[in-house]
């Protein structure tokens, strides 16, 4: 029951961008190459982990974001609460990433179906392209949430906003799709994600 699941983890390989590490605010934020990731939720403690080893994506570097990245580079990232840091030696705070990595747990399939049992969400139907889609809306601690859920009950996309330390208000839009069948599990093959209009994540969805 996806309601009621408390940890889920996943397995994919794409590109990743770094959020507001652009040269300017009209131009792309800088990509880098991601050859695996491997997500994990803890939907109970409001908590994720992200390791993924990832290499530069852009030549010559431009912008933040740690670059330029030499080979393969190592990078474990966690959220628990309010609270972001990364993974080393000694950990590192990341105070300024905490809202958007907790936003990633709101809005994953997982996440939207248990934020709407939990926040009361409003229900309605809808044609989109000439498709019938369930549109289920809800706030989660100054979060919104606006999620597209096909005739199979599978969310498609997500509308979100949340609040940015720097930008504010910031408007995040993400595809899930096609589904495919994990060893039983149905789950996106494919993640797609912008924020403020930028493609920030583009991943292939390999294992659940």
């Amino acid at each position: 029951d996806v309601s009621t699941t408390k940890t889920f983890q996943f397995t994919g390989n794409g590109r990743m961008y770094s959020v507001g590490q652009a040269t300017s605010p009209v131009a792309a934020f800088p990509r880098y190459y991601v050859k695996s990731l491997i997500r994990t939720y803890d939907f109970t403690a409001g908590a994720m982990r992200d390791e993924m080893v990832r290499s530069q994506g852009e030549v010559p570097p431009y912008g933040g974001g740690g670059q330029p990245i030499e080979g393969d580079q190592r990078a474990v990232s966690l959220v628990h609460g309010d609270h972001a840091w990364n993974e080393g030696k000694v950990a590192a705070p990341r105070v300024w990433e905490a809202s958007d990595r907790a936003h990633q747990i709101v809005i994953s399939p997982h996440g939207v179906v248990r934020g709407a049992f939990a926040n009361k969400a409003a229900i309605s139907k809808k044609n989109i392209d000439g498709r019938p889609m369930t549109v289920i809306t809800f706030s989660d601690n100054m979060q919104k949430v606006i999620a597209y859920a096909n005739d199979q009950n599978a969310i498609e996309k997500v509308e979100s906003w949340y609040g940015h330390p720097v930008t504010g208000d910031m408007k995040v839009v993400t595809h899930y799709g096609p589904y495919r069948d994990f060893a039983g599990v149905k789950f996106p093959s494919k993640i797609v994600q912008y924020q403020e209009g930028n493609v920030t994540l583009d991943l292939t969805v390999t294992a659940v």
